[in-house]
């Protein structure tokens, strides 16, 4: 190639500079270094947030012989109201070793709440196999069939096993032992904006 057309193709490139994209990949690093603070500060938050509506506010209201409080207007802040409401919450989580959730079904069972645990199979079908939507068509009763794998898993709704746990709470019936069932019940504070 000539030498004076290899010259003038070089002068086409545009020329970076360097100092920018260092600036750049210095403050690509500190927005992501900044994420990572932020994250750590609303986690904090969200546990403080927690410890105060579930415990300190409880707390409080109970040793003031009072389910509510009113905290008039301040400043540029309106009144609001906290009230004191029955808290439930279960659940038998996914990451749970298989005895542990083995556990949470005997204890719903030995309740007669046995209606709540679903059974979910699992059918592995590779994904590349021609016959992907055929099997899918037939599920479980064509699994041994075909010879896929199938999984057959068990699993509470969480939405489904809280309602039966407030409906026995609130009726005084029998509980299982909470832990083994994933399950909290107490009392929590909840600010309400003041109606006009």
């Amino acid at each position: 190639m000539n030498k004076s057309l290899l010259d003038k193709a070089e002068s086409f490139q545009p020329k970076v500079d360097l100092s920018a994209v260092e600036a750049a990949a210095s403050e690509y690093r500190d927005l992501i270094e900044r994420k990572a603070d932020l994250e750590d500060l609303l986690s904090a938050a969200g546990k403080a947030v927690e410890e105060m509506a579930m415990v300190t506010l409880p707390d409080l209201l109970d040793k003031a012989g009072v389910d509510r409080i009113g905290v008039p207007a301040r400043g540029n802040q309106a009144a609001f109201d906290v009230v004191l409401r029955p808290y439930y919450k279960a659940v038998i989580a996914a990451i749970w070793s298989d005895e542990r959730k083995q556990e949470a079904f005997d204890a719903l069972e030995q309740h007669k709440a046995g209606d709540l645990i679903r059974r979910v199979v699992t059918i592995y079908i590779p994904h590349d196999d021609p016959m992907a939507a055929e099997y899918e068509r037939r599920m479980v009763a064509m699994a041994e069939k075909v010879g896929l794998d199938a999984e057959v898993t068990r699993t509470v709704p969480w939405n489904s096993l809280t309602s039966w746990l407030r409906e026995r709470v609130e009726a005084g019936r029998p509980l299982p032992p909470l832990e083994a069932i994933g399950a909290t019940v107490g009392r929590k504070a909840t600010i309400r904006d003041r109606k006009s």
